[in-house]
């Protein structure tokens, strides 16, 4: 009714003349939520210009990150609390642009602050949960400091929630990919803006691959990656046993950091 769409030949024809009508005297005790899932209207429609030309047309647009930030520093405002940028950069990278999700987060953590607190990156660490990309990027934070006790520990807690060993070697070839592909674009001088829009990720996402990628030099990144390639296809093909390759690859990644 409110976008063009539809599968050629297979068009769903809306019979739109007793909306239209309605909308010309609407209930005063209704209000109507219309939800379009498309990136835009179609102003051909004559539903959209009927709309438009009443100035009963309200677009609620999903926010970018910088005003979702805003967002969360005005709620914690509004309670007399203060969150520091990283604490909401983090809180993002964890929740995503879920307003429902985010406001219950920011609320739980005001209310863990106090009145006239303050709620810093810490704060937002123990009392959110973190998401399986932020843990692979802590395992590759233990594999880069050398210290195979904790990227095991790790490793072995993701296992005990049930990840998926093969999910994990994916997620973990997928950051030093992008650790690879950042500091390819900060040798061509993008600022990481322009990263991250390069490379379709979140401005903190590409900040922290950033500063692992500052532990490698380009080739140690590539031989870790030929190295994931390789055991990837002896795990699918049943030549290693999946949650032991991987660990194998755990405890040898170090003799790839840089020295």
């Amino acid at each position: 009714m409110f976008a063009a769409g539809g599968k050629e030949n297979g068009k769903v024809t809306h019979r739109t003349d007793a909306l239209l009508e309605y909308l010309k005297r609407p209930a005063e005790t209704s209000v109507i939520v219309f939800l379009v899932q498309a990136d835009k209207l179609d102003e051909r429609r004559k539903l959209v210009k009927s709309l438009k030309s009443g100035r009963v047309l309200i677009p609620f647009e999903e926010l970018g990150e910088h005003e979702l930030k805003q967002w969360i520093v005005r709620r914690a405002a509004e309670q007399n609390r203060e969150i520091s940028e990283e604490a909401a950069e983090l809180l993002l990278s964890r929740t995503g642009n879920h307003m429902q999700q985010l406001a219950s987060e920011v609320d739980k953590l005001c209310l863990y602050a106090g009145s006239g607190g303050r709620i810093g990156r810490g704060d937002v660490e123990l009392l959110t949960a973190s998401t399986v990309e932020e843990d692979v990027f802590a395992l590759i934070d233990h594999i880069a400091g050398m210290e195979t006790d904790k990227a095991l520990g790790l490793y072995r807690r993701l296992l005990g929630r049930r990840e998926e060993p093969i999910k994990l070697l994916a997620l973990i070839a997928r950051q030093y990919r992008i650790m690879l592909q950042v500091k390819e674009l900060e040798r061509h001088s993008y600022s990481p803006q322009q990263m991250a829009g390069q490379l379709g990720l979140h401005p903190y996402a590409v900040k922290l691959a950033a500063d692992k990628a500052r532990r490698y030099n380009a080739e140690r990144l590539g031989e870790l990656l030929s190295a994931l390639a390789d055991l990837d296809y002896r795990m699918k093909t049943g030549r290693i046993d999946k949650e032991l390759g991987l660990e194998l690859f755990l405890l040898s990644a170090g003799c790839f950091h840089n020295r």
